[in-house]
């Protein structure tokens, strides 16, 4: 019997079994799987044409490389034969935004990015899959007019407009059936009888070992990560405002931000202890009092004008473009410390994910003044954006990026996690 994941599949490529002349004969039978019933012309076995599909996957990716030896198995059970191949990181990735493809597996970001970020992606062209796919939508449905009602509802404050809003979206795109994501994705434990006290993060890629208690043996705890990349390799410059090759689940041990992302999806104090949003002009005002007494791995202190210096790097105007894929650094349109110390992040338009993209493990998390070349005040030509040669804004793609901006990255990981 065939999987739920080889089923979906199987809907997508039936189109692809039917005869060269199938569009002449009438309409007498149905394919039937999980997804509903599909009408398709009658036809007799051998009338079809030999069908092979070809499978493009990123080196060093072991769940998809799994998934497509799942899926080559069942092919093979029904006379569908797979060729696979595999490309580096930069090669898919360009294969990936040119749509050099008939359909990309897809998984969904899961929690704390489900729906609002993750759709918010599909509007960067050099980013992501389903910019292209969205090329394809069927009139009066388009790109624009599917990006502009995500926009419109992450700008809703009233809840019941909110959920109308993403079931309209929900339903274009399953109408389409452009987007219907293979599988998930999380991150399990496994974890032997030393040690007590391990919960799930509230995130992916978020392994909370605060209130982790070792039982016997060795204080040295040994962790074998998932992680962003397939197989772990290094942790990365630990740099918390770029990604690959910067690792989350140390970043998560390090850094810490504003505001953190909990249990069932509620907005936790972190850096801050207490929040207050308010209308202002066609935007919200949210002021931030800070937390007393915390203190930088370094010794140096937490305050208005570090968290100040973190916005101002990882928001400066080029460095913003790499970090479009979410909508928080486009909304925002200002940020400042007022007489009293609390922090006042201002927007240009009602935003109801605000808090929770403020509690994501990057960019917006907090190190030190110290961390910082030349004291943090040159935001251009000393940004701590991780340096090409590290990895820097990732693929070829963001090398445009480089033209105004100078990436110095940061002098040490100094943040104030546990």
């Amino acid at each position: 019997m065939p999987t739920p994941r080889l089923a979906s599949l199987l809907l997508l490529l039936a189109g692809s079994l039917l005869p060269a002349d199938a569009d002449t004969l009438e309409e007498e039978s149905a394919i039937t799987g999980s997804g509903g019933g599909l009408g398709i012309p009658a036809f007799s076995p051998d009338d079809c044409r030999p069908l092979s599909v070809d499978f493009i996957v990123k080196e060093g990716d072991p769940h998809a490389s799994a998934v497509v030896d799942e899926i080559t198995r069942d092919l093979a059970a029904i006379g569908i034969s797979v060729n696979t191949s595999e490309v580096d990181r930069e090669g898919w990735g360009e294969l990936m935004s040119q749509g050099a493809f008939n359909m990309f597996m897809s998984k969904t970001w899961g929690a704390p990015y489900d729906p609002h970020s993750y759709a918010t992606s599909w509007r960067q062209a050099t980013a992501n899959a389903h910019h292209v796919a969205l090329e394809n939508l069927t009139a009066p449905l388009t790109r624009e007019s599917l990006m502009s009602k995500i926009e419109a509802v992450q700008k809703e404050l009233d809840q019941s407009k909110i959920a109308k809003g993403w079931e309209e979206i929900l339903r274009d795109v399953h109408g389409e059936a452009f987007n219907v994501p293979l599988w998930g994705e999380r991150a399990p434990y496994v974890f032997n009888r030393r040690l007590t006290g391990v919960l799930p993060g509230n995130q992916l890629w978020a392994y909370d070992l605060n209130d982790v208690r070792i039982l016997s043996g060795s204080a040295n705890v040994t962790v074998a990560p998932g992680t962003t990349n397939g197989l772990f390799q290094s942790v990365g410059p630990l740099n918390p405002h770029l990604y690959f090759p910067n690792e989350l689940f140390v970043n998560n041990w390090i850094y810490e931000g504003l505001v953190r992302y909990g249990k069932d999806g509620a907005i936790e104090p972190a850096l801050a202890t207490e929040w207050e949003v308010t209308n202002n002009g066609d935007g919200q005002r949210v002021v931030f009092t800070l937390r007393e007494g915390v203190k930088f791995h370094d010794g140096s202190s937490w305050n208005c004008s570090v968290a100040k210096l973190n916005f101002d790097h990882v928001l400066n105007p080029t460095v913003k473009e790499r970090h479009l894929w979410y909508g928080l650094p486009e909304i925002i349109s200002s940020w400042s410390c007022d007489a009293e110390g609390r922090f006042v992040i201002e927007t240009s338009a009602p935003y109801y994910p605000l808090l929770q993209e403020l509690g994501y493990l990057r960019p917006l998390v907090m190190t030190a003044a110290s961390a910082f070349a030349e004291g943090g005040t040159k935001t251009d030509t000393h940004n701590s954006c991780t340096p090409q040669s590290e990895g820097g804004f990732g693929p070829e793609k963001w090398n445009h990026l480089y033209e105004n901006v100078t990436c110095v990255g940061l002098k040490a990981p100094i943040g104030t996690g546990p």
